[in-house]
Parts: C-alpha cells; sequence; structure tokens
C-alpha cells in the first residue's frame, strides 16, 4: 500500500510538471559552449576547469551532445 501511494504521489508531481533529482550544473548554454571549446581543440581538463565541474561532467555532455546531433 505505501508503495501504491509512492508511485501515485510521484505521477501527480510528474503531472504538475515537476520532476525529482539534482538539477544540472551547466545550462543549455553552458553546455553548448562546453562542445564548443572541446571541438576547438581545448582539452576536457581545461574546460572542466572554466566551468567549474568534474572532467565527468565534460565527457557527458560531449556524450549527450552526440547522441543528439548525430543519430
Amino acid at each position: 500500500m505505501l508503495i501504491e501511494c509512492t508511485r501515485e504521489g510521484l505521477a501527480q508531481a510528474r503531472r504538475q510538471g515537476k520532476t525529482g533529482g539534482r538539477p544540472p550544473k551547466l545550462d543549455a548554454q553552458q553546455r553548448a559552449n562546453a562542445v564548443t571549446m572541446r571541438e576547438a581543440g581545448i582539452t576536457r581538463k581545461e574546460v572542466a576547469k572554466t566551468f567549474g565541474v568534474s572532467l565527468a561532467t565534460i565527457r557527458r555532455i560531449e556524450q549527450t551532445w552526440a547522441d543528439a546531433h548525430m543519430g
């Protein structure tokens, strides 16, 4: 019964436009800038330092960008 109530509550929140989880570190414009910097030959380490995020964050942004724009 507890699980049913939890699922219903989450479904209701989604219908109201709410999402769970941690907010992204970078907004859409910053992500686009990070990809542009990488395409210009700037290292992941430099890009990560510029935006104050980890190398893994830059890697994820690149992968997401490639998935969305390459197919």
